[in-house]
């Protein structure tokens, strides 16, 4: 199966995506992703979360999902939350 081996599934502005009209696209590859949907880890970021963004998130991630709200109620998330990226070799971890 294709990318039977996908450990990590990125969707950055995942909101910004459907609004876009990508709903479709994205949809269709995570269908075809579904076999590596047990064992990968897959991650939606988005500064809001719209109803679509939580459907989505239904059809990409594993059935015990967490949801994480690093902000609440806040209406500017730029200042609230501190932004960084940390790059690992797979080995390592």
């Amino acid at each position: 199966p294709l990318f039977h081996n996908l450990y990590n599934l990125v969707f950055d502005e995942a909101d910004q995506l459907l609004e876009m009209g990508f709903r479709p696209e994205v949809t269709k590859m995570l269908e075809a992703l579904l076999p590596s949907k047990a064992h990968r880890q897959t991650l939606l970021f988005s500064a809001t979360l719209p109803h679509n963004v939580l459907e989505v998130a239904k059809i990409a991630a594993h059935p015990t999902v967490q949801l994480v709200d690093t902000v609440g109620e806040e209406e500017q998330t730029n200042t609230q939350v501190e932004q960084c990226a940390i790059v690992t070799r797979p080995d390592s971890i």
